[in-house]
């Protein structure tokens, strides 16, 4: 039987189920005095404080910053070592000593419930990951990269992949991506001559892109890595922006969004058009914002992987189908048997609950069926066509909007397949105009 992702559209509906917030961005700063923790304000465009980090005076600027939604953490290495920081108090939790010094590019992968740290040995690059239970290390081996010179401020990790994701100094393939339980390479990706560097890289889990940021002829770019064609390319220019620090960024899913810090304050770039882009300045008194995290338990992702649907998180509570529990279902990973709206629950230890948005899913031979008026579609697994298939009792006016709500398609009622591989990636809304109703759906280019 073969399974097939499939999206239905129905009145109201959304690609993120009603319960999905916007997520949290966390960071720290210095004051002159202390370090604090603080979130991101995007409706007054502001650098809010959490509270002060007592003990610590010594934080990275980049490449030592992770985040864990599970337990509501924010890991940073410092002056301290690693540092398991309350993000709701700015106090920490707990230290370890022992990671104190040379360890950096670190990471939490919330799919594994592990933290992913690097250091040179004095004879090569090696890799642990180390449990945020005991803070102590559960796995660790060498990096598949020989002798490297890492590129500062070049850093990310995919959770749904288990990889993260280097520069290194070599001129022909030096961005790599590195599986996080073996250290060997997956991926290498050739750095397109016409840019001067790839800085801030961050993964998007909505479309399965990294983004970045790159200089070219004294101008910034926001920028797109594909794994899939292991391309770069440029999204758009970045109005104003000629200067990137090297402190971090962060993709807010939701609302599409790219943060990082330029010469404007730290810069908020729609990942769709980023002419699109907003700015927070930085607090009087403070310099150093930096270290940016998305907290997604408010909104948690589910990823189609073919026959199955897995979880960002590693615990699930339980797999909910057209809003009721599924018996025995808490597993990251779930296999429907049943054609569906999916969605799943997370509990943190604290007792704090969140259920993801919806994917709709459909098991079927051939064609699906309709199981309610209006229109089914699905997407190949490249993201490139949309198959429809419309109610064809009334004629239809089929549009698609990008997330700014500008048309970018109109289609034939009778079209059964649409050619979207032109489309930027981003989140869309299909638009159907049937007699005096309207019905609506999203999907992901």
């Amino acid at each position: 039987m073969k399974k097939l992702l499939l999206l239905s559209l129905l009145t109201g509906m959304s690609f993120f189920g009603a319960k999905a917030q916007s997520p949290t961005v966390y960071c720290t700063f210095w004051n002159g005095t202390s370090e604090y923790m603080a979130n991101l304000n995007f409706n007054t465009l502001s650098v809010d404080s959490v509270g002060k980090i007592p003990g610590s005076t010594s934080f990275p600027v980049a490449q030592a910053n992770g985040y864990d939604s599970y337990r509501n953490r924010y890991y940073t290495i410092s002056n301290m070592g690693l540092v398991a920081i309350d993000a709701s108090t700015g106090i920490p939790v707990y230290t370890a000593s022992q990671f104190a010094g040379d360890f950096k590019h670190l990471s939490y992968n919330p799919t594994t419930d592990l933290l992913f740290a690097t250091r040179y040995n004095g004879t090569a690059e090696e890799f642990v990951q180390i449990s945020p239970v005991t803070f102590q290390i559960v796995n660790q081996g060498t990096l598949n990269l020989g002798i490297p010179m890492f590129v500062v401020g070049f850093y990310g990790s995919d959770a749904f992949a288990n990889e993260v994701i280097f520069q290194t100094s070599e001129s022909v393939g030096g961005i790599k991506t590195v599986n996080m339980a073996t250290g060997q390479v997956t991926r290498t990706i050739t750095k397109p001559s016409y840019l001067a560097n790839i800085l801030l890289a961050t993964h998007d889990p909505l479309t399965d892109f990294y983004y970045a940021v790159g200089l070219r002829n004294t101008k910034i770019y926001l920028l797109q890595i594909n794994k899939t064609t292991t391309s770069v390319d440029t999204v758009g220019v970045i109005p104003g922006a000629t200067a990137i620090a090297l402190v971090g960024s962060a993709i807010d899913a939701v609302n599409r969004k790219f943060i990082f810090v330029s010469n404007l304050g730290i810069t908020v770039v729609n990942l769709n058009n980023p002419a699109v882009t907003s700015v927070i300045p930085y607090p009087s008194g403070v310099s150093n914002v930096k270290g940016f995290q998305t907290n997604y338990f408010s909104a948690p992702i589910p990823r189609p992987q073919g026959s199955f649907i897995r979880s960002q998180f590693k615990y699930v509570e339980s797999w909910i189908k057209d809003g009721i529990d599924v018996p025995n279902s808490a597993t990251q990973d779930f296999t429907p048997t049943e054609s569906g709206n999916y969605s799943y629950r997370i509990r943190r230890p604290d007792g704090t609950t969140s259920v993801s948005s919806e994917v709709a899913f459909s098991i079927t031979n051939t064609q699906p069926t309709l199981r309610t008026p209006g229109v089914l579609f699905f997407q190949d697994r490249d993201r490139n066509t949309l198959s429809l298939q419309l109610e064809a009792t009334e004629s239809s006016d089929v549009h698609i909007f990008n997330s700014n709500g500008t048309r970018v398609k109109s289609i034939r009622s009778s079209q059964k397949e649409v050619d979207i591989q032109t489309l930027p990636a981003g989140v869309y809304q299909l638009v159907v105009n049937q007699g005096n109703r309207q019905l609506k759906g999203r999907f992901i280019r």
